[in-house]
């Protein structure tokens, strides 16, 4: 019987801290808005953006789905595991990065807590609703973005 109740208790601990264990944490949707990709302006600091995206999709394991010249769709699989879906707006020598779906990334549109929705009517100044940061994603979305990102202006320049 001594011996009983450690193992129970340790088998109950298992099941309760497994799936605290496996969740995913989460960050606030990262933005990505006039990143500046070329140093060169005029004519060509679009198609010189364009093309540094491109280079740098392929370099970074991101896919072209769609080029329409000033907007590329472009995803990444990871581990067979996650999938993210861009959309990469380019204006002149910039870009905008678009989020359009993902798989296995914990994305949630409004992840606002019921309590945090309650303090909205009580403080709307520190609403998260507000300022841009009811999304949340998983923390690599906004890494694989970046990397991107870099990849593509060392291309450009």
């Amino acid at each position: 019987m001594k011996r009983f109740i450690p193992v129970a208790l340790l088998s109950f601990l298992a099941c309760v801290m497994t799936p605290l264990a496996h969740a995913t944490r989460t960050v606030p949707m990262p933005v990505f808005k006039n990143e500046v990709i070329a140093s060169a302006t005029g004519d060509d600091a679009a198609k010189r953006t364009h093309d540094a995206i491109v280079g740098a999709a392929a370099q970074n394991k991101w896919l072209v789905v769609s080029d329409n010249g000033d907007t590329l769709r472009l995803s990444i699989t990871v581990r067979r595991k996650h999938k993210v879906l861009i959309d990469a707006h380019i204006r002149g020598n910039a870009v905008d990065i678009d989020y359009v779906s993902s798989v296995n990334m914990a994305y949630d549109k409004d992840a606002l807590s019921g309590r945090a929705i309650e303090q909205c009517d009580y403080l709307p100044a520190t609403c998260p609703r507000q300022s841009g940061e009811a999304e949340v994603i998983h923390p690599n979305y906004g890494v694989w973005i970046n990397r991107l990102l870099s990849a593509a202006r060392k291309a450009a320049n």
